[in-house]
């Protein structure tokens, strides 16, 4: 599945729920981010699918750092197991 498929399903839901006059009713302090005009829709629409996409591509790809980061995490919990179990 790519990323921006991942993006438009996300988006799309989100965007459902907001507009749902039912949802808006029960939760009004969440719901209703989505302005009323089709232009200022498109626009929130593209602005959270912009926002997926890029959360969704940090997820597949993380940044650089984050595999050195992860095998210094499991050396010191490895090295504080080790000096416990002295």
């Amino acid at each position: 599945m790519s990323v921006f498929t991942a993006a438009f399903t996300s988006t799309g839901i989100s965007f459902d729920f907001d507009t749902d006059k039912f949802q808006r009713a029960i939760n009004l302090d969440f719901y209703g981010y989505v302005p009323d005009g089709i232009k200022k829709k498109v626009q929130v629409f593209f602005a959270m699918f912009l926002i997926s996409a890029s959360k969704a591509t940090e997820t597949v790809h993380p940044p650089n750092n984050a595999g050195a980061i992860r095998r210094r995490t499991i050396l010191a919990d490895a090295k504080k197991l080790a000096s416990e179990n002295d």
